[in-house]
């Protein structure tokens, strides 16, 4: 068998055409140098790449619902899954004669508010969405209400909003199941005689085009990387719809069928358990501040740190919960004293959460020593277990020396109207202060997304941990995303360091979750839209359709897997 090459770093994430937009492919997400790309093909069309790494795609008229771009790289052919723009207009009107402006706000606007058109007593609001459900409420005279003309559901904190479904356009997606033979082949079926299969092994295309049929035996290459896992994908296609997304694993030609000799750091194998440090266990009592005399009992240090961490993990704790991935809050070096909310209550706290940084790269004391953590790291590690560390990316305190250093470099605390900048989360998110000692860093410039990405990428090397917990991901600029892991890729993992795990932390609508999760940003975000259902189900009494229908939602707004 032989090795074969993959320049791209992990399954290359699936592109999705817009009807409405420049379909610009930045090739850099996938790719950790563009230079040795000749050319681009796409429905039998040749395209060529700008000087930025960048190609803009055609949607054909007879476009199959997905289809395959082949990129010649060097002397090697890899293929990315294009789907089809699926969206459908959505059209909202609301008859006010009397009534000079009505604003709307939904998921499809990230909760921002925005006119509606006014044509005579018709207010109109158009636009270009993905099929799914959506909530959303009008606003006139700065007051929130629904409407009879739609249907309302609970918005899950006592009222509601009125709903719209658009529907997709596929009606009738085939099925796409697998058996092993008795060679322990994979052999594929579908319910769909019509259905063609697309097929690809890692990021090579297999198969495109072939009618499926009955028990369809897939030939998977004979070339392996080492003990590597590889991954076969594919998907059953046909003129009405395409099936979910078959994934497989296989580690030396063969289909993995017992997960427990997947290595810890496989991504699909991961379970995560949240450590919040101060909070969980203390292990050495010498290491703890005094308390503040302005600061209530349960906002203070409460002594956990990570040699208390470290004793759960070695007393086999978290195997009894069979978790073998812990991801620990910030152990950065933060403020010290007392901080209260801008505003009222004005109630004090201590840094005891590790959101308040005042350093890159240094421990905080009150949790761990250098050597302690490194012996924590290597300890999981023995054990089979991963550590994901959480990383404060948004912003740090007023005390870091870099922002009494460089106060040009982060955002203004006021806007252009003379009212803070504060907890704007959704219509300032990218420049938002959370709190008026807490500056947000101005990260669309070079020298800031350079050198905090750089700080980043120390606790892999120094500490080899498997990953990061973003904080705040929604307030950061794609830029910085794609910086941080472009470096994460071409130092540590195409370097054979191990994989690297990135999972964001975003409130807001499926399509700003799923615009962070590429091949160019991070592994995985929290959906928080699920757990919201599953409250409302659970606490509020909602009917399960409520919980369904997010899920199919998440599903088909992020994909299978």
């Amino acid at each position: 068998m032989k090795t074969k090459p993959n320049e791209v770093v992990g399954l290359a994430s699936t592109i999705q055409l817009r009807a409405d937009d420049v379909n610009s492919v930045d090739l850099n997400d996938y790719f950790t140098t563009t230079l040795l790309i000749d050319s681009l093909v796409f429905a039998n069309q040749k395209y060529t790449i700008d000087s930025f790494g960048c190609v803009n795609l055609n949607v054909p008229d007879s476009m199959e619902f997905i289809s395959n771009l082949d990129i010649y790289f060097g002397n090697e052919v890899y293929g990315i899954p294009v789907k089809k723009p699926s969206e459908q207009l959505m059209r909202i009107n609301f008859t006010m004669p009397d009534t000079k402006e009505i604003l709307l706000k939904g998921e499809f606007t990230n909760w921002v508010a925005v006119a509606m058109k006014r044509e005579n007593s018709i207010f109109s609001y158009h636009q270009l969405i993905e099929p799914s459900s959506y909530q959303f409420c009008f606003i006139i005279d700065d007051k929130e209400l629904t409407i009879n003309d739609y249907p309302k559901i609970s918005n899950g904190i006592g009222g509601y909003n009125n709903q719209l479904i658009i529907k997709d356009a596929r009606v009738n997606n085939p099925s796409l199941n697998f058996k092993l033979n008795s060679s322990g082949e994979i052999v594929l079926n579908s319910n769909d005689s019509t259905a063609f299969l697309l097929a690809y092994y890692n990021n090579t295309l297999l198969v495109e085009n072939q009618i499926i049929g009955a028990d369809y035996k897939l030939d998977v290459p004979d070339y392996m990387n080492d003990d590597k896992v590889n991954h076969l994908r594919a998907w059953a296609v046909s003129l009405t719809g395409y099936s979910k997304e078959l994934l497989i694993p296989f580690i030396k030609g063969k289909p993995v069928m017992n997960p427990n000799i997947l290595s810890r750091d496989e991504p699909y194998r991961m379970t995560l358990y949240n450590v919040f440090v101060d909070r969980f266990y203390d292990g050495d009592s010498t290491n703890q501040p005094k308390p503040l005399d302005s600061v209530l009992p349960k906002a203070q240090y409460l002594g956990g740190d990570v040699v208390g961490l470290n004793d759960q993990l070695k007393s086999g704790y978290f195997d009894t919960l069979g978790i073998n991935t812990i991801w620990i809050s910030p152990l950065v070096k933060n403020t010290e004293g007392a901080w209260g909310e801008w505003k009222q209550p004005y109630s004090k706290f201590s840094s005891y959460h590790g959101y308040w940084p005042v350093s890159f790269t240094k421990l905080n004391p009150n949790f761990s020593t250098a050597a302690e953590f490194k012996e924590l790291v290597e300890d999981a590690h023995l054990s089979s277990k991963n550590i994901l560390l959480d990383v404060v990316s948004n912003h740090i305190h007023k005390n870091h020396p870099f922002y009494q250093s460089n106060p040009d470099y982060f955002t203004s605390l006021y806007l252009a109207d003379g009212t803070l900048n504060t907890e704007r989360w959704d219509d300032h998110r990218l420049t938002t202060w959370f709190d008026v000692f807490l500056p947000t860093m101005n990260l669309e410039k070079e020298p800031v997304y350079e050198m905090l990405s750089d700080s980043i990428c120390h606790w892999l090397n120094k500490y080899h941990i498997d990953g990061f917990r973003h904080d705040a991901t929604k307030h950061i600029p794609e830029v910085f995303w794609k910086t941080l892991t472009k470096k994460i890729k071409t130092n540590y993992i195409q370097k054979g360091q191990g994989n690297v795990f990135q999972i964001g932390e975003t409130y807001g609508s499926h399509q700003l979750v799923g615009s962070y999760v590429n091949s160019g940003q991070l592994n995985a975000q929290f959906d928080f839209n699920v757990y919201d259902a599953i409250m409302k189900v659970l606490c509020d009494n909602s009917s399960w359709v409520t919980l369904t229908s997010v899920v199919d939602k998440s599903l088909n707004s992020y994909g299978d897997h």
